[in-house]
């Protein structure tokens, strides 16, 4: 699907990888800032670089931001009146 960044990798050692480094990779490159658009474009830029690697293969870029995202703020007073505590 378009848009869509697969990694396949074994359910155990995927976990590790996560709790570890806090990303589903074997090998990342973590870049840290205040400026999001200065980041996004110096991770394209460090792809870029890593795509030449003879071996690399599958180098991505996390997507850092613009992510939908769900916020649900229950009514305390509407769910305790079903016996569920917030």
């Amino acid at each position: 699907m378009p848009g869509i960044v697969a990694n396949l990798t074994q359910p155990v050692e995927m976990t590790v990888d996560e709790l570890l480094e806090g990303v589903r990779a074997e090998l990342a490159v973590k870049l840290f800032g205040g400026r999001p658009d200065l980041l996004e474009e110096k991770a394209n830029e460090i792809a870029g670089v890593l795509r030449q690697v003879e071996g690399a293969a599958d180098v991505q870029v996390d997507q850092v931001s613009g992510t939908p995202q769900l916020l649900i703020r229950p009514d305390r007073e509407a769910v305790a009146r079903y016996g569920v505590e917030y």
